[in-house]
Order: structure tokens, then C-alpha cells, then sequence
């Protein structure tokens, strides 16, 4: 029973903060429709978000933990700290290579990236200059919040 409620309460932690990572994501989301209006202007900017943002739900929302975490856990349990913080570093320094070179590819592409993600931004030539700018300007963003 008492492990019952440590489960619920570690549920109930996760969850509030999913939740408040959610109502967070709307509050930026106002705000830039508050600063930006309907305009090109705020399309861009939504667009150059989704393009990395696609990959960080791929890398960061639980993928790499859920896989990671059951074999650290067994490495420190059969083979001892040393070995696990060994196989902790690895992981870490592929996740950040593949997360880096994933940044370079995004920044070299985000003319085509754009192009698949906005075709209609074509007709505008500046709305879609600034959509690859913009998205050039957030590709960093997946190495940073992947690697946490």
C-alpha cells in the first residue's frame, strides 16, 4: 500500500508538471499573438518554432529517458556506479553529437525544411526570409532543452 501511494504521488508530480509546462506553451502563445497580431509576422515565427520543436518531441518528451533510464538503473544495480556513470557518459556524449550534428543539419536546411513546413509562404517572399531566419535562429533550441 505505501508503495501504491509513493507511485500516485510521483504520478501526481509529473502530471502537475506537464500541465503547468502546457499552460506555460498557451501563455507564450497569447503573448506572441498580443505582440504580434494576426500577421505574417506571428505565422513565421510559429512556423520556424515547429520545425524544431518536431524533433525535440523526438529526442526530449520521454523517448530517450524511458529507454535510458531502465538500463542505467541495471548497470548501477549489476555493475556497479564506475560502470554506470561509463555508460551514462556515453549515452550523453552520442545524444549530444547526434543533437548537435541534428542543430547543423537544421540550421544548413531551413530553406527546405521551411519550404516542406510552409509551402504557402512561397507567395510571400519576405513572410518566408523570415520564416528560414527565424527557424535558423531556434534550431539551437533542440540541443539545449534534449541534452536536460
Amino acid at each position: 500500500m505505501e508503495e501504491l501511494g509513493r507511485i500516485t504521488r510521483a504520478a501526481g508530480v509529473v502530471s502537475f508538471f506537464t500541465l503547468l509546462s502546457r499552460l506555460t506553451g498557451l501563455l507564450r502563445d497569447m503573448v506572441v499573438g498580443y505582440l504580434f497580431g494576426a500577421q505574417g509576422t506571428a505565422d513565421a515565427f510559429f512556423v520556424a518554432f515547429r520545425i524544431p520543436n518536431l524533433l525535440r518531441r523526438l529526442t526530449a518528451e520521454g523517448a530517450l529517458t524511458a529507454g535510458f533510464i531502465p538500463v542505467f538503473t541495471d548497470y548501477l544495480t549489476k555493475r556497479g556506479k564506475d560502470e554506470a556513470i561509463r555508460v551514462a557518459r556515453i549515452v550523453f556524449t552520442f545524444t549530444g553529437l547526434l543533437l548537435g550534428g541534428l542543430t547543423i543539419l537544421g540550421i544548413i536546411f531551413a530553406v527546405p525544411l521551411s519550404e516542406l513546413f510552409a509551402p504557402g509562404f512561397l507567395a510571400d517572399q519576405e513572410k518566408f526570409a523570415l520564416t528560414v531566419s527565424l527557424t535558423r535562429l531556434m534550431f539551437p533550441y533542440i540541443f539545449f532543452v534534449s541534452l536536460v
